[in-house]
């Protein structure tokens, strides 16, 4: 708060983002200038501020209407951006898969595992169904490009 309060004085802007794990109290209202969400689970956040933006990690196995639902269930009715960022596989990624149903992670991996893919095939995958997701809800794209030129 205290760091907000600094650069508010400032009259410099304050972006946050938080997965919305911990409480985001109302003090930070009128001291923030754009709050992101983005939750590691599809779950309820915890969060009294109002939310400007939420921006979702998706697999190629997510769900769109399942995404709508869960994006149409914030206060006030809708953030006002929806970002939607394919999520970029690591070598243990096949057991890290947020809000989906058991069912539909025991049939993810199989799929990987008969299919063989590589961590470029399933990211490939993922990136197909973040532009796919856009395309029908009119959701922005987020990309990481400092991962396409190689800086980490």
């Amino acid at each position: 708060l205290d760091v907000c309060k600094f650069f508010k004085e400032r009259g410099l802007k304050v972006h946050v983002e938080t997965s919305g794990s911990m409480l985001i109290p109302s003090d930070y209202n009128g001291l923030l200038y754009w709050l992101v969400c983005s939750p590691k689970k599809f779950n309820r956040m915890n969060y009294t501020a109002p939310i400007n933006e939420v921006k979702i990690i998706v697999k190629e196995i997510h769900d769109i209407d399942r995404l709508k639902r869960f994006v149409n269930g914030f206060r006030p009715p809708n953030p006002l951006a929806v970002s939607i960022q394919p999520e970029e596989p690591s070598p243990l990624d096949v057991g890290n898969i947020d809000g989906m149903t058991e069912e539909e992670v025991k049939e993810w991996r199989e799929s990987v595992v008969q299919n063989r893919l590589s961590e470029e095939e399933i990211w490939l995958k993922n990136r197909k169904k973040a532009v796919e997701i856009c395309l029908e809800t009119g959701w922005s794209l987020s990309m990481q490009i400092h991962k396409y030129l190689g800086v980490r």
